[in-house]
């Protein structure tokens, strides 16, 4: 089993930013010597839900400082950039780094960092769709052209040209019905990013797999994330890990607005807005974190390592991307919890 780890740099704790990106660089530094098989690194803007407005400048900044683990994007959200930069900033990283580029992208459905970016949300699902198709192109050819109803670019060579093919090196982040026959198209796989219950993320993976099956191909094994949080000492676990938790959902909430009712009215997140109505009560809210909390493994090694592989076979998954720090943590308890994880758990996910 491929099992990575991630660094979110999430700021909930009031911390300096700089002591912060100090902090989570220090946290990446650790993936490769514990033994880890990539790490990956998350795109969101503007407030300190993650500072991590670039995932494929931090990623070259490990390039050079690895030599074997893979390197993941989960996601450079496409609308938010011109084609040709996301192309030529993904094979300078690949040239960087010998190959070990895996690309996670997606849409993104956060208002504030639409609004930021000057990108016109309403047209974000469309747009994404022709982005999509015109990168994957572009990184096989190292020639950058499409003329869509979004997307008008002329024929560009770029340099330096791809020197390895990205087949099997590409993800879309499930989180819309539109995404499993999108990768089928494309021939790409997904990333299982939990955000809703392990019933639709489960929907979503026979939808994925179903996709390929009508194009008569079978489906690459699906790459699941979630957060973690080990102890030798089982009430501490459930304890500490429950309270960082809590933390973390409250900041999705607050960075996506979920507590609002915008999302009724866009029709590219028509999805999501049974989740906004949802997480307008208390009594709601504390029903989806109740949901979401199973989706990330805590406890002893052994209830976080049979946690995963419970997760595994559930979606038929072929990796695992665990964070260690999330919610308001500090550096040490992360790096007490990533070390666990290596020493004990990590061993017996890579042997399965």
């Amino acid at each position: 089993m491929h099992v990575g780890t991630c660094i979110p740099f999430m700021n909930h704790a009031g911390v300096d930013d700089h002591e912060l990106v100090k902090g989570e660089l220090a946290l990446g530094d650790l993936a490769e010597p514990l033994g880890f098989d990539s790490l990956w690194c998350f795109e969101h803007h503007f407030s300190s839900y993650m500072l991590s407005p670039n995932p494929l400048q931090t990623l070259t900044y490990f390039a050079g400082r690895t030599r074997r683990i893979q390197l993941g994007t989960m996601v450079v959200v496409l609308p938010w950039h011109h084609p040709v930069r996301v192309a030529e900033e993904v094979l300078v990283l690949d040239h960087f780094c010998h190959g070990r580029t895996l690309l996670g992208v997606g849409r993104g459905i956060g208002r504030a960092e639409y609004e930021g970016l000057g990108v016109d949300q309403a047209a974000s699902k469309a747009l994404s769709v022709e982005l999509l198709r015109c990168l994957t192109a572009t990184l096989e050819s190292g020639i950058c052209e499409y003329d869509g109803e979004h997307v008008k670019q002329p024929k560009t060579q770029l340099r330096p040209k791809p020197f390895r093919s990205f087949r099997n090196r590409i993800f879309i982040g499930a989180g819309s019905p539109d995404t499993p026959p999108m990768c089928a198209e494309l021939g790409v796989g997904m990333l299982v990013i939990p955000q809703k219950p392990r019933e639709a993320h489960v929907a979503d993976v026979e939808a994925y797999r179903a996709a390929y099956e009508r194009i008569g191909a079978a489906a690459p094994a699906p790459i699941f994330q979630g957060m973690f949080f080990v102890d030798d000492d089982p009430v501490r676990a459930r304890e500490e890990g429950r309270r960082e938790f809590e933390l973390h959902y409250d900041a999705i909430i607050d960075h996506y607005e979920f507590r609002g009712s915008h999302m009724a009215q866009d029709p590219n997140n028509k999805a999501y807005a049974g989740l906004q109505k949802l997480l307008s009560t208390p009594e709601g809210e504390k029903s989806w974190k109740d949901q979401m909390f199973p989706l990330n493994p805590v406890g002893t090694p052994k209830q976080v390592r049979d946690q995963i592989l419970d997760q595994r076979r559930m979606f038929g998954a072929g990796g695992f991307v665990g964070g260690a720090r999330y919610g308001a943590m500090s550096m040490a308890e992360a790096e007490r919890n990533l070390r666990l994880f290596a020493e004990k758990v990590l061993p017996d996910l890579k042997a399965d």
